[in-house]
């Protein structure tokens, strides 16, 4: 326990003492040139845990990273001041030419070793090296791997933005892990892709309670996915395995002709048919999407980490970047109204919308900017689902812990709702209702009258030691509710249905196997994910229950 302590004083002190240009030398890469014979390196940690939540003991981002040079010299990078929020982030540093190897990631007492893993890589004086995405995947009872790609992932354009006194030749000129000239391949193919690491992950506090959850889901048999991480070695099939077996479903939106589509992990949305079967469509970027608009099956319009903005006429076959003002901004909510595209975006603790009607100009204008208190809060929740609606010819934002925004279209006049809680989520239901939902303790309203009025959601499991995880309705009399008991060392999840409104509850499912995170509803069918990503669907008002599967 003591080494632990002074473990995680020593972390604390080196966050002062980032971004070494060499023993006893601090110098900051964003206000300063190459110092004599120092090269710059930098990469990108993207990790990919089953869900963002302390319950399982995993963190999804990391205070620090380390490296160590031939001689066994320890140097920590510097994390940016621009990561994405989610679950990426970028480390960079001046660091004395030679040879180093990537150490280990930390956090608090968490630690992943990715040292003697072959994650060797070359600094040269007065070049970047780009070491391009480093994922880092949960694969169950503490055990992880990382997988490397050596694409760019727009640390190109980060270059230019953060560090403008490093030389553009250096800029342009880049190096990748093996010292040679960085490739212009953005693809995810097998020749960039490299396994690094399947060892154990080394917890402290935390580790039991993973040890718990992954128990439970031996005893369910769940862990297929989990357990080919032992037999697979190939590192396309370890990526696409990753995408697989641990997702994120981020703004979920339903299509004209009855399919799901969610924004998801490592740059992927996943589509569901009315079958019931899951299919991915990939972007190309190992970033997190968090929203996505959907005109059809077709063209659709997606979001995320880092001002990412994509969209696609063809269904994802190929993909347009389209020019986002700010790159260090995480995208949450994307509308489409008379042809204008309304973006909102989360950037430092601000919520900021804008608009343009032609998005593959980059010509955007800004509509409005709200102060934030809790921007944290699209970090610890496991999915971003609806920060914004429109309503008729009305675009609402929910503002956490403030009130609701509401922009009228056509006039292009703003109106401030107070709703009294700490809300995070809005939809609106057949043009008839508007249903604003929250965190811990916070009871649901409804409004039938553009939030003038509200009605509090009587018999909600928002209380001292439970609360509301998600609450849907499919009309405005149907509806279900997704609560959580939380306990001392274990929790719990409940599913209610109401048929009245939200008068009065019914339990529909007692307590789910394991704890869930997110809920749906839609007219056709219920749709549940618990924790260890396993998605439960019901046709029948949750009287049966099908397990679906999101194709490798």
């Amino acid at each position: 326990m003591r080494q632990i302590f002074f473990r995680v004083l020593l972390s604390a002190v080196a966050l002062t003492l980032t971004a070494c240009a060499g023993p006893g030398q601090v110098v900051d890469p964003r206000t300063s040139n190459f110092p004599a014979n120092n090269g710059l390196a930098l990469v990108r940690v993207v990790t990919n845990t089953p869900t963002i939540s302390s319950q399982l003991g995993l963190a999804n981002q990391w205070a620090n990273l380390y490296v160590r040079d031939s001689n066994g010299t320890q140097f920590q990078l510097l994390l940016s001041a621009s990561e994405g929020r989610r679950s990426t982030q970028v480390f960079s540093g001046f660091l004395p030419e030679g040879k180093y190897e990537l150490e280990e990631l930390f956090f608090a007492i968490k630690r992943a070793d990715l040292g003697r893993q072959g994650l060797a890589f070359q600094v040269k004086a007065g070049q970047v090296t780009n070491l391009g995405s480093i994922i880092y995947q949960s694969t169950g009872n503490n055990g992880y791997a990382v997988i490397r790609s050596g694409k760019d992932d727009g640390l190109t354009s980060m270059l230019a933005e953060e560090f403008p006194l490093l030389s553009k030749e250096s800029q342009t000129n880049q190096i990748s892990f093996e010292g040679s000239a960085l490739g212009k391949e953005n693809a995810l193919g097998s020749t960039s892709l490299h396994v690094a690491s399947n060892s154990p992950l080394v917890s402290g506090v935390g580790s039991a309670t993973t040890g718990i959850m992954q128990a439970i889901a031996d005893n369910l048999s769940a862990t297929q996915a989990l357990d080919t991480w032992k037999t697979t070695s190939d590192p396309v099939a370890r990526l696409n395995l990753a995408k697989a077996s641990t997702y994120a479903l981020n703004s979920v939106r339903e299509l004209p002709g009855g399919e799901l589509i969610a924004a998801s992990n490592l740059g992927q949305l996943l589509l569901r048919e009315p079958s019931g079967k899951w299919l991915h469509i990939n972007v190309g970027d190992a970033r997190e999407l968090t929203a996505v608009h959907a005109r059809d099956r077709k063209n659709i319009f997606v979001g995320g980490e880092e001002g990412q903005l994509y969209m696609t006429a063809d269904g994802g076959t190929s993909w347009q970047r389209m020019p986002f003002p700010i790159r260090a901004s995480l995208i949450l909510n994307i509308q489409e109204h008379l042809g204008e595209l309304l973006v909102l975006s989360l950037e430092k603790n601000e919520f900021v919308l804008r608009s343009t009607r032609d998005p593959a100009s980059g010509s955007w204008a800004e509509l409005k900017r709200f102060a934030v208190n809790n921007p944290q809060l699209f970090t610890v929740h496991a999915s971003v689902q609806n920060v914004a609606t429109i309503h008729g010819n009305k675009y609402i934002v929910v503002v956490p812990d403030q009130a609701l925004q509401i922009l009228d279209l056509s006039a292009r006049t703003w109106q401030t709702v107070v709703t009294g809680g700490w809300y995070r989520d809005v939809k609106a239901v057949d043009n008839q209702i508007l249903l604003a939902s929250g965190g811990h303790r916070i009871t649901p309203f409804t409004s039938t009258d553009f939030g003038s009025t509200w009605k509090e959601v009587p018999g909600s499991c928002a209380g001292l030691y439970s609360r509301v995880v998600s609450i849907d309705f499919i009309n405005p009399q149907d509806g279900y509710m997704l609560c959580a008991a939380n306990g001392m060392m274990a929790g719990s999840t409940n599913l209610k249905k109401s048929s009245d409104g939200g008068a009065s509850w019914q339990t529909v499912v007692k307590e789910t196997p394991v704890m869930a995170s997110q809920m749906l509803a839609t007219k056709q069918f219920i749709l549940y994910v618990d924790i260890i990503n396993r998605i439960y669907v019901s046709k029948d008002g949750g009287a049966s229950w099908t397990q679906e599967h999101v194709a490798n």
